[in-house]
């Protein structure tokens, strides 16, 4: 199965016009784009505010592009549904990145692997030879993840949160809805609501030292992906024998408030000292990928994206361009 052209036709007979800037959107494409909103906020009344309101499940059934069935949560139903892939225009990127890199019998990492998409896509990649370690401390949606990943037998599920050293760590669960922002109490930032701001439930979960789980189950990672909500550099505090001995490619999710933060700069200066450098993502109407260094100050429309971090460039799957 060649999940590459399965992910362009899915994705070119959906329209590319997601990979435009909002209002390059509807300039270029006023008709495309006026349907396609039209259609999300029709799915938003039908997969998500009526089920709320007759108190349904946080999750409905889909399918990825590559027909495994897979619960997700009910405002990604649309991008599911639509493209086969759990978000837009980063999350489409990012998937085809995981193609173009991922080879049969690799070891991936997945770091805050939620409900499982990037869990799943990883271990259709790597097959039997290769293995996925995915990491999720959320008790709550941790049944919906062990769903979509059941029969998958190279995927091993860790319920704990990467950090610096391994025990126990305080965790905030932000509740039904919101799991896509749970994090480490250090790094959580509260949520605005209706009634005030969500400070979420304060818990305890285990922690997890990359660098200790690896050499307790002996394996040497090739690729890593962390969206652990701010807490990437003290994951990263906690695999730097990991990054020192093979140097796998890391996929980081880098936010606005990161880069204002000054927290990206953190994550960055820490890589770079390792041998890294930080790549952003770009595709074309034709959906040809580029990677482009990444530069937060000359960073136009930046919202939230993933971020490629490589420490060799020949082995990165895409052309660079400046």
């Amino acid at each position: 199965m060649d999940l590459g052209a399965l992910l362009k036709e899915r994705v070119s007979r959906n329209n590319l016009i997601l990979f435009s800037e909002r209002r390059a959107k509807f300039r270029e494409h006023p008709f495309g784009a006026a349907w396609q909103a039209l259609r999300r906020r029709i799915s938003q009344f039908f997969d998500v505010r009526i089920p709320n309101l007759l108190g349904a499940s946080e999750f409905a059934a889909s399918k990825t592009f590559f027909s495994a069935p897979i619960k997700v949560l009910r405002r990604d139903k649309f991008c599911m549904d639509t493209w086969g892939v759990i978000g837009g225009g980063t999350d489409i990127l990012t998937t085809k990145f995981f193609i173009d890199t991922i080879r049969k019998g690799v070891t991936v990492i997945d770091g805050g692997a939620y409900i499982g998409w990037y869990t799943l896509l990883a271990a259709e990649l790597t097959g039997s030879t290769g293995s996925v370690h995915a990491f999720e401390p959320t008790a709550r949606t941790l049944p919906v993840l062990r769903r979509n990943i059941a029969g998958r037998k190279n995927i091993f599920l860790n319920n704990a949160a990467l950090y610096k050293q391994s025990g126990q760590i305080e965790f905030y669960d932000f509740g039904k809805g919101l799991g896509y922002a749970n994090a480490v109490v250090s790094e959580a930032k509260p949520l605005p609501g209706k009634r005030g701001e969500n400070h979420g439930q304060h818990l305890l979960v285990q922690g997890v030292s990359l660098d200790n789980y690896c050499a307790k189950v002996g394996i040497t990672p090739d690729f890593i992906k962390l969206d652990l909500e701010g807490g990437e550099y003290d994951a990263l505090l906690g695999a730097q024998a990991v990054l020192k001995s093979k140097q796998p490619i890391v996929v980081i999710e880098v936010s606005q408030t990161e880069i204002q933060s000054g927290e990206y700069n953190r994550i960055a200066d820490f890589l770079r000292v390792h041998g890294y450098e930080a790549y952003r993502m770009f595709a074309d109407k034709d959906f040809n990928a580029q990677l482009q260094p990444f530069k937060p100050a000359q960073a136009n429309n930046f919202a939230m994206e993933n971020i490629i971090f490589s420490a060799r460039m020949s082995g990165l799957p895409w052309r660079i361009v400046s």
